[in-house]
């Protein structure tokens, strides 16, 4: 995706969708925000990474697992217009038990 002045904008609306907020955090936002994109198959944390964002699915579904006896077991999933991060790595900065998985062809927003 080229960048251009309009690349945060549905990050920034859907936060305050959640909750309205502040001109002056609406700005910083703005500067601050990094787009990514993942392909399906991708990992954005991986068992033991230290997951240090916060992932705003624009299109897409992230699932998160781990491996016990040779098989994956699904926690959670989240989809479109949902947030994603591992609340151990980013609020206690420890390594995640968990990889997080995208299926298809997905963009995300990351601060």
């Amino acid at each position: 995706m080229p960048a251009n002045k309009y690349n945060h904008l549905f990050s920034i609306l859907l936060l305050n969708s959640i909750y309205p907020l502040p001109k002056a955090l609406n700005k910083y936002l703005s500067n601050v925000l990094v787009v990514s994109q993942f392909k399906k198959g991708d990992y954005i944390v991986r068992n033991g990474d230290v997951c240090d964002r916060i992932h705003i699915i624009r299109k897409g579904l992230v699932r998160g697992f781990f491996n016990h006896k040779e098989k994956e077991i699904t926690t959670w999933v989240s989809v479109d217009n949902e947030l994603v991060t591992s609340i151990s790595g980013y609020f206690k900065k420890t390594a995640s038990f968990r990889k997080y998985s995208m299926f298809g062809r997905y963009l995300y927003r990351k601060f």
